[in-house]
């Protein structure tokens, strides 16, 4: 349940930017990296350059809010009914895919053949958990695989459309925060993989780095290392029953589902 007042918080407190790129500073300050702003100009350009033992990695940071008018809504809901819920797949969206794509561009115009080349996505809405999930499905093409009749089920990655594949030239991985995490998911398809796997970066997220390769190789996630067309769900998944021995593999989407309720003082 979320309280009326934070929602109206976030309504007239909406995040700034330069408050976010503080945060992320004192980020990597705390892991003894030396951080840069990279001076703005006519040409949208990325964020910061993050140094370490001469390694350097250009990143750009990217904010997830709720519209504001979303949030109106939803005031509008509890005070006319006293709740407000709200279901919704946990899959690859457009918008997210979106803010994604805007990053990588900004990444481009600064791109440097000896750096790598990393996103950073803050989730800063009324749930930013499940923002987080939707970067992440839009990232990797995630989907639920089921072996049937088994009903085993794992997460299944590059089953759909991932930004990792799209934007294999030009992104080595990114971080996803949300509350007091922080993710690094490393992009397998990048040629700078191996060199980014053994990097200062990777190294600093000792607990929190996430590489599919390794996940895969540890049965913990099932991979669609394939070369199908992702609109062709079906052929996707009689790869992967073959690949991983089974009758028949069903993929869906999750759901997430959200409540949001006046408490009063």
């Amino acid at each position: 349940m979320r309280n009326i007042g934070k929602i109206i918080s976030i309504i007239k407190n909406m995040h700034n930017d330069q408050n976010i790129k503080n945060l992320v500073k004192a980020f990597f300050n705390t892991k003894e990296f030396e951080v840069e702003e990279i001076p703005e100009s006519n040409e949208k350009t990325p964020d910061l350059v993050i140094i370490k033992k001469e390694e350097k990695t250009i990143l750009e940071i990217k904010t997830k809010i709720d519209d504001k008018e979303y949030l109106e809504n939803i005031k509008s809901e509890i005070e006319a009914s006293r709740i407000f819920i709200e279901s919704n797949q946990i899959n690859r969206k457009n918008k997210y895919t979106n803010i994604i794509s805007k990053g990588v561009e900004q990444i481009k115009e600064l791109d440097q053949k000896g750096s790598f080349n990393v996103l950073w996505l803050e989730c800063a809405g009324r749930e930013p958990e499940y923002q987080a999930a939707l970067f992440k499905c839009s990232l990797l093409g995630i989907r639920t695989a089921i072996k049937l009749p088994a009903s085993e089920s794992r997460e299944c990655y590059f089953c759909d459309h991932s930004a990792f594949f799209k934007y294999k030239d030009f992104l080595d991985g990114t971080i996803i925060h949300w509350n007091d995490r922080a993710l690094l998911y490393l992009n397998p398809f990048s040629n700078k993989y191996d060199a980014f796997n053994k990097s200062e970066l990777r190294k600093s997220f000792s607990r929190g780095a996430i590489d599919p390769i390794d996940l895969e190789s540890k049965s913990i996630i099932y991979l669609a290392d394939c070369d199908i067309d992702r609109n062709n769900q079906s052929e996707v998944g009689i790869y992967l029953a073959k690949k991983y021995e089974s009758e028949h593999m069903a993929l869906l989407d999750l759901t997430h589902i959200s409540a949001s309720t006046f408490i009063s003082d």
